[in-house]
């Protein structure tokens, strides 16, 4: 029952990186007062490096999660359907 647990919250985690990338290309940009858009690659100067790029690339990897977010889904539904059947499996054994 452990291995399910941690295959469906491996699944999760699998399926929500896309997010993640794209929230801290996100919050990076406005910490720095950059403009970040999916059109074209934008200056983006900290620390005197351009992270332009790097950021773009963070934020047009959220077009990987129409691939990942239905892996995160099914995690998501294994993870449910795993904690009913560990649930159920307690109560009898307590009768």
């Amino acid at each position: 029952m452990r291995s399910a647990f941690k295959f469906c919250v491996i699944l999760i985690g699998i399926g929500l990186l896309p997010v993640f990338s794209v929230a801290s290309a996100a919050m990076i940009a406005n910490a720095a007062g950059c403009t970040l858009h999916e059109g074209s690659v934008n200056p983006c100067v900290i620390a005197g490096i351009d992270w332009g790029t790097a950021l773009y690339m963070m934020g047009v990897l959220g077009w990987l999660m129409l691939l990942s977010l239905p892996l995160a889904a099914i995690g998501g539904i294994g993870l449910i359907a795993t904690a009913l059947i560990a649930a159920t499996r307690w109560l009898r054994a307590r009768r």
